[in-house]
């Protein structure tokens, strides 16, 4: 519920201030406080705009959703981009590495912090399965302290399907480590 919340607030925001955007890709991250208890969800979200009204830019969206528990039941959903550097930088890197570049030092500096604090809090890593006949096949992996979860795996390829298949998880999830 958090997620599509945040996602409907963040859309709803982008048509407010451009009229139209696209999420790309979009995470939804628990949020603790020091001690470690919930204070809700932070979602993120890759979203694609127009600007002026010539060239695509793909920032940063982030929406924090608290309430909707029993202690706390009114929702509240505050939406805020990365041009405001957000104290939010869990953002996952399969969202931050889609993002085009910015000239807004603001959003470059939440960007660095975000980065430098994924080596931190992810393990986020391609990882490449061969079966005995030679079929191949491509994973994403993205491992926390407590769980990893395999966000995307191919099936099984051979040849240049495998190569072609290769190059874009490459090219598109950049800042992943293969193994």
């Amino acid at each position: 519920m958090a997620t599509k919340l945040g996602l409907s607030a963040i859309l709803v925001d982008v048509e407010r201030t451009h009229g139209a955007g696209t999420v790309i890709r979009q995470a939804s991250v628990e949020h603790h406080d020091c001690s470690g208890k919930l204070q809700g969800w932070v979602c993120y979200a890759a979203v694609e705009t127009m600007c002026a009204g010539r060239s695509h830019a793909v920032t940063a969206w982030i929406a924090h959703v608290t309430g909707g528990t029993e202690s706390a039941p009114l929702i509240s959903v505050q939406v805020m981009t990365e041009e405001e550097e957000p104290e939010f930088l869990s953002c996952p890197p399969y969202v931050l590495e889609c993002l085009t570049a910015t000239s807004c030092p603001r959003a470059n500096t939440w960007r660095r912090k975000t980065a430098s604090k994924i080596t931190e809090v992810y393990g986020y890593r391609m990882k490449i399965d061969v079966s005995p006949i030679g079929e191949r096949s491509v994973s994403l992996v993205l491992s926390t302290e407590q769980n990893s979860v395999e966000i995307i795996k191919t099936p099984k390829l051979t040849g240049e399907e495998f190569d072609r298949t290769y190059e874009e998880f490459v090219t598109s999830y950049k800042m992943s480590s293969i193994c």
